[in-house]
């Protein structure tokens, strides 16, 4: 009973997504043009950030103030994206979860 309350909640949340997608009259095509330039990459520890949610970061790494004063921020959109060790002071790409939040 639990599980198939939960697939319906899952089901009603996919559908507002929809109705709130169509409503901004955005095809997966502009979209996807809209994006295709670089966009820096904002390396965060012990912070999840989530669409659509104000966050406070403080920024003290050189390549973080870089990352900020990039050129194709002009855009207004960083790639904000968690560290999988806080302890990592120079991480690469494996040291960074897969999925972040355009922000």
């Amino acid at each position: 009973m639990a599980q198939k309350k939960a697939k319906t909640s899952l089901q009603r949340k996919k559908k507002k997504i929809l109705e709130h997608t169509k409503k901004l009259k955005i095809s997966d095509e502009q979209l996807l043009k809209s994006l295709t330039y670089p966009i820096p990459c904002l390396a965060v520890k012990d912070v999840v950030a989530f669409p659509a949610v104000m966050l406070s970061l403080y920024i003290s790494r050189q390549t973080s103030v870089a990352a900020l004063n990039h050129p194709a921020i002009k855009n207004g959109v960083v790639f904000i994206v968690t560290q999988r060790n806080q302890a990592t002071e120079a991480p690469t790409g494996e040291d960074l979860y897969s999925v972040g939040t355009l922000g």
